[in-house]
């Protein structure tokens, strides 16, 4: 009896903790990205410039950047750098409209990282914001970040941060 006691605390626990994972991981990234795939205005491939840190005053860095879902929150890989700059990125969507995350640099060897965040526009055609990082020196920098659906729209973005940044009160 004190076997069987013990094979039926045994599957009892298991059960938990499969309950446990199920309800703590699981389901949270099947509803986020059940969430985040009705966001067709912020998946898909974007056209993305930055200022760059570690190049010359005013150099902004060119790509195409993929946003798609992973693991429950959205997922960012950008390809064709004007810099060859390789990183992923991860974020969640907060009030509908800010996206707040963090990068990796996917270079061999890189230990760069930071975080970002991002506002979409209105219309949903554009999204506007900063990232940060360190530079080659390990000092720590913000910078501008914009992003359209065209390369074209990307300088009338890079306008609307900069109105963005003005005081309204004077």
């Amino acid at each position: 009896m004190n076997i069987d006691f013990n094979i039926n605390l045994l599957i009892w626990a298991i059960i938990g903790a499969l309950f446990s994972i199920l309800f703590s991981n699981i389901i949270p990234f099947y509803l986020s990205r059940r969430r985040y795939k009705k966001r067709t205005d912020i998946l898909g491939v974007w056209k993305s410039s930055y200022q760059g840190i570690d190049e010359k005053p005013g150099t902004w860095v060119t790509e195409d950047l993929e946003i798609d879902t992973f693991a429950g929150k959205l997922s960012f890989k950008n390809t064709l750098s004007s810099k060859n700059y390789n990183y992923n990125g991860s974020g969640n969507l907060l009030h509908d409209v800010n996206i707040i995350g963090e990068w990796n640099s996917v270079r061999p060897g890189a230990t760069a990282k930071g975080t970002f965040m991002l506002t979409l526009c209105a219309q949903g055609d554009c999204m506007y914001g900063y990232w940060t990082g360190t530079d080659s020196f390990g000092a720590r920098r913000y910078a501008r970040w914009v992003l359209a659906r065209n390369k074209k729209d990307l300088n009338k973005v890079k306008k609307y941060l900069d109105e963005m940044r003005k005081s309204k009160l004077s």
